[in-house]
């Protein structure tokens, strides 16, 4: 499953609920698009190990499978928050740019802005892509749009983690 160091960490229970409604599809039929050039700069940040080409090689090959989903907040949250590590870093405070042109990632960690925000506005944040203070977030840099239909609880949940990182 792709993208791997993201689907890497589902329980067994998700990834077989996950394989069923994938195999419940019917097939489509889409032409593949040819990379794109990634050009010199992106050559150096993928020799300087900067940018992870196959994420599968980075993942460990070896770790089993959690049997059920976490049901404890925090840990839920961790384990829902899992797939933001590709961008905000696995100890949440993100850093510099992923790539050029890219904007720089924001620490979603409790002592960054979402650590300012109550529990019904990080979760309106996610449900709008729009901050408390104003601000738009860009689906194309920060992919609101796939935990908007998330639950309460499971924002929660990944507020209560995030917040839990100090």
């Amino acid at each position: 499953m792709m993208p791997a160091h993201e689907s890497s960490v589902l329980s067994k229970e998700d990834l077989a609920s996950l394989i069923a409604y994938c195999k419940s599809m019917p097939p489509v039929d889409t032409k593949k698009e040819k990379l794109k050039e990634m050009g010199p700069i992106g050559r150096v940040l993928i020799v300087l190990d900067k940018v992870a080409v196959l994420p599968a090689e980075r993942i460990n090959h070896e770790s089993t499978l959690t049997t059920s989903t976490p049901t404890n907040a925090v840990a839920l949250g961790k384990y829902l928050a899992s797939t933001c590590e590709g961008c905000h870093r696995p100890n949440m405070k993100g850093g510099t740019a992923l790539a050029p042109g890219y904007p720089a990632i924001p620490d979603i960690s409790g002592t960054g802005a979402p650590g300012n925000w109550s529990e019904a506005q990080f979760i309106s944040t996610i449900r709008k892509g729009k901050t408390p203070e104003g601000r738009l977030l860009r689906n194309k840099f920060m992919p609101w749009q796939n935990m908007q239909h998330f639950s309460d609880v499971e924002l929660q949940s990944i507020k209560s983690y995030l917040q839990s990182i100090k």
